[in-house]
């Protein structure tokens, strides 16, 4: 890749609230901490994870600025400035930039119907203002926006676009992206940890997901052992990955056949967006306060909160991983 920082295991960092459902910035200190103790490539804040949508501009300023602090010197910090308006996005690209972080991530949130010249002329402008490199974040089931992979690459030709993150569950798509932006040097991210191997295989730069928080370590030695070559090691610590992926999905099903399943799923001709994606930060946020880090599993409305029973299944699951 093009520049080094733009490549590995990045860590989505979901934004911890307190009981009272304010913005925690000292267990947001405490999570890009364990991101940079944990020897993660980067952290990344304000991702979907991140409950970028239901924070006020304000909050978002103030996690930029302490994810960015509690990072200097230890782990470069990426932000999110996704919005519903180029001028918000580049605002916070100026934060960014201001507080010392590394990149920022975005994708484009479709209210009215856009042409693609207006969508390409939102990146050119955040890319030339926001000051920063600018990472794609193309994930079609939340945001509206609809792209085919030619016209990725045509965002890949975007001076200060550097890369992108494809949540795409669907390995032909990823591939075909990563085949079309080589020549620009793209660092193309899986968007989930459980498609990495595809990535990576692929000549992709790395994944950037919430999951490398929970499981550093598995995500950190699956990178390495496709990185140097080594393919039964590989398969055999992506077939543990995949075990989890119940766990975050919120399939009622035993983790061999969740496995199955998305194996199956990401192989599968594409054929388009499918239905629109829930959230899954609650599932996130209490596997790390069952871990022993200092936050809650509280979220944002609407976002919905676990349920107990729910709260036991998670917990269950991570039993059942050895996560806990």
């Amino acid at each position: 890749m093009e520049d080094p920082h733009l490549q590995g295991v990045f860590g989505i960092v979901p934004t911890p609230l307190t009981l009272e459902g304010e913005v925690d910035e000292k267990g947001l200190e405490h999570l890009v901490e364990h991101c940079a103790a944990s020897k993660l490539h980067a952290a990344v804040v304000l991702g979907s994870n991140g409950e970028f949508p239901y924070l006020t501009f304000d909050e978002k300023a103030r996690v930029i600025k302490r994810a960015a602090a509690a990072g200097k010197g230890k782990i470069p910090v990426v932000a999110g400035v996704s919005a519903l308006g180029t001028r918000e996005s580049i605002e916070l690209a100026g934060i960014a930039r201001a507080a010392g972080c590394r990149a920022v991530m975005a994708s484009l949130i479709v209210y009215f119907r856009l042409d693609f010249a207006s969508i390409k002329a939102h990146f050119e402008m955040l890319a030339r203002e926001g000051g920063l490199p600018v990472i794609f974040y193309y994930f079609p089931e939340v945001t509206n926006l609809v792209l085919t992979p030619d016209e990725i690459a045509e965002l890949a030709a975007i001076k200060g676009v550097h890369g992108a993150k494809i949540t795409v569950f669907n390995r032909s798509f990823l591939k075909k992206v990563v085949k079309l932006t080589r020549t620009e040097l793209w660092a193309v991210f899986a968007g989930t940890a459980f498609m990495m191997r595809d990535a990576l295989e692929a000549g992709g730069a790395g994944v950037l997901c919430p999951v490398p928080l929970v499981a550093p370590g598995l995500c950190l030695d699956l990178y390495h052992a496709l990185q140097k070559g080594r393919d039964q090691e590989a398969r055999k610590l992506h077939d543990q990955l995949l075990a989890a992926v119940p766990l975050f999905s919120g399939l009622e099903l035993p983790s061999a056949v969740g496995a199955s399943l998305y194996k199956a799923l990401v192989i599968k001709p594409y054929t388009g967006v499918s239905e629109r994606m829930s959230s899954g930060v609650a599932i996130v946020k209490e596997a790390l306060r069952l871990q022993g880090h200092p936050i809650t599993a509280v979220v944002r409305r609407p976002c919905p909160p676990l349920s107990p029973e729910q709260a036991e299944k998670v917990k269950a699951g991570m039993k059942s991983l050895g996560w806990i």
